[in-house]
């Protein structure tokens, strides 16, 4: 079913927009993200597009999941986030309970659903 895994392209802005949205309909009750959240994230100072996000696609091209790393203090503490279609909610639990080792551990700061 999943074929590809690639880095984004600002023409894939829109749709990972509306998948971002989608999980924040399950997460927040509401949508909370808009593309120009999504192109901020993408023109931060030190994010690389090409090496810091990826996505996994069907063969068919359908955006399954999204993910990025950024710098939050550089060399030191990282930011990851992943986010699946909703249907696959159970990757957003796996992720928050990631979180939640790294934090006790003061190692890794996993963000599993939100935006934040």
């Amino acid at each position: 079913m999943i074929t590809t895994i690639r880095a984004p392209r600002e023409a894939d802005a829109e749709a990972v927009t509306e998948l971002l949205r989608a999980c924040d309909v399950v997460i927040f009750g509401a949508p909370d993200t808009d593309i120009d959240d999504v192109r901020a994230e993408w023109t931060a100072p030190g994010f690389d597009l090409a090496r810091d996000a990826w996505l996994v696609e069907t063969k068919e091209g359908t955006l399954r999941a999204f993910a990025y790393v950024s710098a939050r203090a550089e060399g030191r503490d990282y930011e990851l986030d992943s986010l699946a279609r909703p249907a696959t909610l159970g990757v957003h639990r796996s992720a928050n309970a990631r979180e939640d080792q790294g934090r006790r551990r003061g190692s890794v700061f996993l963000h599993g659903g939100g935006r934040g």
